[in-house]
């Protein structure tokens, strides 16, 4: 879905709607097959990161800390599929990093490119860990 910068502004907007909640594309995408307006984009299986992508664009709205990012990290996607609602805590800390690097897929000469990642210097730059 995070496509182009028109789509990223427009989700910018539903980010505090009750029936939105976050998401992650766990479905890797070879990068050979990525081409055109959507090579930088995501090859899939960025979910390890997304959690401090996610609060980084709610940090830069200045929603970081109001209620609605624990709403759309952990209580709208159970509420919404009226589903038991998380009974552990993540905690993000704020610490300086970059997107992780590709991952080799087995078996081809390809990768899988993180949402962010770039061998330039306009990596995405990412201001939230999640601690472990």
């Amino acid at each position: 879905i995070v496509k182009t910068a028109q789509d990223r502004v427009a989700l910018r907007g539903l980010l505090m709607h009750r029936r939105v909640f976050a998401g992650t594309d766990s479905a890797p995408h070879l990068s050979k097959l990525k081409s055109g307006p959507f090579e930088k984009c995501a090859n899939g299986c960025f979910t390890p990161h997304a959690p401090a992508l996610y609060a980084q664009v709610f940090d830069e709205m200045g929603i970081l800390g109001h209620q609605c990012f624990e709403n759309f990290m952990s209580l709208n996607g159970p509420t919404c599929y009226n589903l038991p609602l998380p009974s552990s805590t993540t905690t993000l800390v704020r610490k300086d990093g970059t997107a992780p690097p590709p991952v080799p897929v087995p078996g081809t000469n390809d990768l899988v490119v993180p949402l962010g990642w770039s061998e330039k210097d306009d990596c995405l730059k990412t201001h939230w860990k999640l601690v472990e």
